[in-house]
């Protein structure tokens, strides 16, 4: 009996040490994030309802309601998160930042950010009429064609039919001091308009990466990647503004195209046709986008000094771009003649003159002034090419097969592969395929995923000379990411 109460007396004071311990991470996090709202209050008016602690490394804010300060109408966000992978983060994270310890490993994540687009600091913001008026040609480029509208603000994309935004954001920061590499991940989906990837890698000299030293770091660009998928925007976009001026919405496309090339037109620049017809696959329902650079051995304040010209920059910085599965041909490019010129007049001013003739704008077979459009009669839609273009009846195969006028053709090639955040639910579909995961202790473990039994992943792993299969439990799960 008296074992039995030493062992009981024993689990009672873990017990309580346990709890204690995880009181005070809750107050430290609790009073970390409560000096954070304090500080942005002026501006924002900041509370939340519930805060969760996972002792394994995970913050969570619940049920959040942002007020920005003057206003009433709130912006609200499902929740917020900040998972790291060295859980002893959480017991100074104000004197660990103040000294530059930062975790390898830490993501933060919103989760339905939801934004009214009749919010009163919203249309506060949007220019009155009067100004409108001293300005009637200031028109945003993508706005262009677009009837009336100088912008796609916030009353504007209510009149396309969007009332609220909600997305979701995650950010990852991966950074290791020891060997001097800095990696950031962002991701960003606003349902039913767009999806926007970027990530960045940077080197810099090992043991720099604190505040007090990092002007010494040397930091270097490796690479910068930026994707976009249309989720919807576009068809909205087009639908409303060929609405706006009657006409059909591949009418508006072509006007718009006109409108933008001769704004580049106005300020000294020289684009090649097929950058137009990029751009205009780039800007159409459903396109995918992927826009990068690599420049050759890294770019470092040392190399910007080197640098004589904007047109050096550019051929440094390895320039790609790619719209679905076709790369855009840049080889060739006169990125010095594609700048703005400096001497040029880039004051608004009327786009075309409405006493300008026709006969200027012939090569395109469109005519534009300030209040009328005439378009030639539209062509059949066996005659027309995924860049908008008319073809000639006796074009030849050849031609027929190019992506866009002017780019060499080449047969599609599958996206490159990459390391891509995906759900569980999607996981049976990448059985033997490469996977990464990060688990809430913060371990990265890669390998090829074997199989998907329930809630259970089977990863093959190399473990000294040997391979093994990994088991990881679905709730251990942070981070899942696919090379596909």
């Amino acid at each position: 009996m008296r074992q039995i109460k030493r062992l009981f007396s024993l689990l009672l004071f873990l017990g309580l040490m346990v709890g204690a311990a995880y009181g005070f991470v809750w107050y430290q996090a609790k009073t970390f994030i409560d000096a954070q709202i304090a500080a942005v209050a002026p501006h924002l008016l900041l509370s939340y309802q519930t805060l969760v602690i996972d002792p394994r490394g995970t913050l969570r804010l619940e049920q959040i309601v942002m007020l920005p300060a003057g206003y009433s109408s709130p912006i609200d966000l499902g929740s917020f998160s900040l998972h790291s992978d060295d859980p002893l983060f959480f017991f100074d994270p104000q004197g660990r930042l103040d000294s530059g310890d930062f975790p390898n490993f830490i993501s933060m994540a919103f989760s339905d950010l939801s934004l009214d687009l009749a919010a009163d600091f919203l249309t506060q913001a949007e220019p009155s009429a009067a100004a409108q008026l001293l300005h009637p040609s200031a028109v945003q480029l993508e706005a262009l064609a677009c009837a009336d509208e100088k912008s796609f603000s916030a009353s504007v994309m209510r009149k396309m039919g969007i009332s609220r935004i909600s997305s979701d954001f995650v950010m990852t920061l991966q950074a290791d001091n020891d060997k001097g590499t800095l990696a950031l991940f962002t991701e960003m989906e606003s349902a039913g308009l767009f999806a926007i990837d970027t990530q960045l890698d940077m080197n810099f000299s090992a043991g720099y990466l604190k505040p007090a030293t990092f002007a010494a770091a040397n930091p270097r660009l490796k690479s910068l990647q930026f994707d976009y998928q249309d989720l919807g925007f576009f068809a909205k976009r087009d639908k409303y503004c060929a609405g706006a001026r009657g006409v059909a919405e591949e009418v508006y496309r072509e006007q718009h195209l006109e409108l933008v090339k001769q704004r580049a037109k106005q300020v000294g620049m020289q684009v090649p046709p097929h950058i137009w017809d990029a751009y205009s696959e780039s800007t159409s329902r459903g396109s995918q986008v992927n826009f990068g650079v690599s420049p050759i051995g890294g770019l470092g304040p040392e190399v910007m000094l080197e640098l004589n010209a904007p047109h050096d920059l550019l051929q440094r910085l390895r320039i790609y771009w790619r719209v679905g599965s076709i790369p855009v041909d840049l080889t060739d490019v006169d990125w010095l003649a594609m700048l703005p010129s400096l001497e040029t007049d880039i004051t608004p001013k009327p786009l075309l003159e409405s006493n300008q003739s026709d006969s200027d704008l012939s090569q395109d077979n469109v005519a534009i002034s300030q209040n009328t459009v005439e378009v030639a009669p539209e062509p059949s839609s066996d005659n027309i090419t995924l860049g908008g273009q008319i073809d000639a009846p006796d074009r030849s195969d050849t031609d027929t097969q190019q992506g866009f006028p002017g780019i060499a053709y080449k047969p599609p090639a599958p996206p490159e592969k990459r390391f891509r955040r995906t759900e569980f639910e999607q996981l049976t579909q990448y059985v033997y395929a490469e996977i990464r995961i990060f688990t809430y202790y913060g371990n990265k473990i890669e390998g090829r995923l074997e199989a998907v039994e329930g809630d259970r992943l089977k990863i093959l792993h190399r473990v000294g000379q040997g391979m093994a299969i990994y088991p990881v439990d679905r709730t251990k799960l942070d981070v899942i990411e696919v090379l596909r």
